[in-house]
């Protein structure tokens, strides 16, 4: 027996048990614990020829018994992700008012993946190629700084592999020439007093101020009333489209006066239907605003009131719902603003959602499914749960429970997004049966039929139940067959080895039966000659010739012969009784009719022929000795011939032709009981 463990990922052999033993002995041994060896080694069985079960040792001895047990590599899924990226820094040159950073940097990263597999038993990574192959940094163009130019307008497209390393590349920004007005108006009239110009770069100082031109307008009764240089030097800025224009404004000589204002903030609440979700938040704000009157004209001009900020207003949490502003802040308003309105939508929560199907025969879990949704929107799973229930039932299940129902919406907890459908496998009797043969051959010592076979039939039907999800079948205790005892048939002049074969019991699984019954041919004992009245032996050859019978059924004639000296009626064929012959029809075919027998004159005297110790003479003329084999034969005239032995015995003859007489009248005895 040989029970070889192939794997079929690299079509090797791993190993090979060789129990031994004896025919149909059990070899104690099973598969379970090198299977479950190799399962640990991450091997997965493929199939079983041993299906699991204890191994018999056969009977054959010409085969040896091989099994089979095939595994594959277990392997899993994995993946590589590399993500280059090209940084590019944007910086001021040396030596000017800004230095550092002159913009945010600009980074890409691309991203390469690929995937493979691990060969678990052999710990070796097997990588499929990366996508992409490869792939381009875009062209990027330098970010517009006003009042700055870079040294690189662009840096250009480029090539990048997988495996390449992060590229740093540096933008430097010089500036600009700038122009610079300062204006001084009379704002009472809107008329300008005068402009200085200045010119420089971006960002650079002046090193002017508004400081002497003021003094010298209020010199001439002015009131200053605004300087955008906020008396500070002129710092140039870095817009190349139009000059920096600072203002420096004058009134007359005023007498001040005032005004009131309310501004409102609101803040709504509403969820994403429209429908309201709080009640809403209200704040205002009271501005007084001051202002001047021209002594000359008697014109007013206002001086700006001071801004005032509203408090951030914090948005109420509401369960299952997110806000799109947690919090509003507080706008800056100033006198005139209009007022502030503000809608805060509360969007439904993101929820996931877990359907599991537990099959309850086998106390485990099929399968689940996993879908994300808005609190309060219906639950559609990917695979509808009518669908997949339906599938399993159609695979051979039964739902027992499932408290998910269509319709039912996404609850703020998770935990109550939970369903399990429950399912147990379904049933059905099934039947097999075997027919068990008993056969008896009857035949002779050579094998050859003497009688017709007999044959019996037993059906033995067993009965079980088949899980239809798995497929597989748990049988029934079968019935028990019985043969009857078998009586074996007469066959004449001969002798079976068995009188009958018993009745038996049979089981399922068991062979079919065949018996033989051998017959051996009944020997006949030669008949002692006795003494005449002169004191020598009679012989068996009648006074006179035999007349013919009548014509037997078979067509034959029989002959009767008289009384011999030993005074017993001889039959020839047939039966005889008081000297007349009752022939009878010979319905056996394995036995001849004799030749008619001539018999020799009363006073003969043949010479002797001495048949050897143990030999016979049987129904068709044949010498057989002790051990059923032919070393002779009788002629038709009665005459015996041995082996190197021509010499004819009238004497044998007158033997010979009793035995074949009395032999005939016990064939056609017992052949005319039979056919009786």
């Amino acid at each position: 027996m040989a029970i070889t463990y192939i794997d079929d990922t690299t079509d090797k052999t791993l190993h090979t048990d060789n129990p031994n033993g004896v025919s149909d002995q059990d070899a104690k041994y099973t598969t379970g614990d090198n299977i479950k060896k190799y399962e640990d080694q991450h091997y997965k069985l493929v199939s079983d020829s041993t299906n699991g079960q204890d191994l018999i040792f056969d009977h054959d001895d010409n085969v040896d018994q091989t099994y089979e047990v095939h595994f594959v590599h277990g392997e899993h899924a994995i993946n590589q992700t590399t993500s280059p990226k090209q940084t590019i820094h944007y910086v001021y040159a040396d030596g000017l008012a800004h230095q550092g950073k002159a913009a945010d940097d600009n980074v890409q990263q691309l991203s390469f993946k690929r995937d493979g597999y691990n060969d678990e038993v052999t710990g070796i990574d097997h990588w499929n190629a990366w996508t992409p192959a490869n792939s381009n940094y875009n062209a990027v163009d330098s970010p517009v700084i006003q009042g700055y130019t870079p040294n690189k307008s662009i840096v250009e497209k480029s090539t990048v592999n997988p495996t390449d390393k992060d590229i740093e590349i540096t933008v430097t920004y010089n500036a600009d020439k700038q122009t610079a007005h300062v204006i001084y108006i009379d704002k009472t009239t809107g008329n300008t007093l005068e402009t200085t110009d200045l010119t420089g770069v971006s960002d650079q100082d002046s090193e002017y101020n508004t400081k002497d031109t003021i003094g010298k307008y209020e010199s001439k009764h002015y009131v200053l009333t605004g300087d955008e240089t906020n008396s500070k030097n002129v710092i140039f800025d870095h817009d190349d489209k139009a000059d920096q224009t600072y203002y420096v404004y004058f009134v007359h000589g005023t007498q001040n006066v005032s005004r009131q204002d309310d501004v409102t903030e609101t803040v709504d609440y509403k969820f994403e239907n429209g429908e309201t979700a709080q009640p809403t938040v209200t704040q205002t704000k009271h501005f007084s605003e001051d202002g001047v009157k021209d002594l000359v004209t008697d014109g007013i001009t206002w001086t700006p009131a001071k801004p005032q900020k509203f408090d951030d207003v914090t948005t109420p949490a509401i369960s299952g719902y997110t806000p799109d502003n947690d919090k509003v802040a507080g706008s800056t308003v100033k006198f005139g603003d209009k007022g502030i309105e503000v809608t805060v939508t509360y969007h439904n929560n993101t929820q996931n959602a877990v359907i599991t199907y537990v099959d309850d025969t086998e106390k485990k879990t099929l399968g689940s499914d996993k879908q994300d949704g808005k609190f309060e929107h219906e639950i559609k799973f990917e695979h509808d749960p009518a669908e997949v229930i339906k599938g399993l039932e159609e695979k051979g299940y039964k739902l027992v429970s499932d408290n998910f129902k269509p319709g039912i919406k996404y609850q703020n907890d998770n935990k109550l997004n939970i369903f399990e459908v429950h399912l147990v496998h379904t049933y059905e009797p099934v039947e097999t049966s075997q027919t068990i043969t008993e056969t008896v051959h009857y035949i002779d010592a050579n094998g050859k039929p003497v009688a017709p076979d007999h044959v019996a039939k037993v059906v033995i039907k067993v009965t079980g139940t088949r899980d239809k999800v798995t497929d597989s079948i748990t049988w029934n205790t079968p019935s028990i067959g019985h043969f009857d005892e078998v009586i074996s048939p007469e066959v004449p002049n001969m002798t079976p080895d068995k009188k009958l074969i018993s009745g038996r019991d049979v089981q399922y699984g068991d062979s079919d039966i065949t018996e033989s019954v051998v017959y051996t041919p009944d020997k006949m004992p030669r008949e002692p000659e006795e003494p005449n009245d002169q004191g020598k032996l009679n012989s068996k050859t009648p006074e006179k010739s035999a007349k013919p019978g009548k014509k037997q059924e078979n067509g034959k004639k029989h002959v009767n012969a008289k009384k011999p000296t030993s005074k017993r009626n001889v039959p020839v064929h047939g039966e005889t009784v008081n000297g007349k012959s009752k022939a009878k029809k010979n319905t056996n075919s394995n036995v001849r009719p004799h030749a008619e027998v001539k018999p020799t004159t009363r006073n003969a005297a043949p010479k002797a022929q001495v048949m050897p110790a143990g030999q016979h003479v049987n129904a068709k003329g044949q010498i057989l000795n002790a051990k059923g084999q032919v070393v002779g034969h009788v002629d038709k005239n009665g005459h015996m011939h041995l082996p190197q032995t021509s010499e004819k015995s009238t004497a044998f003859l007158a033997w010979l032709g009793l035995v074949i007489a009395s032999l005939a009248a016990i064939i056609g005895l017992a052949a005319d009981r039979k056919r009786r």
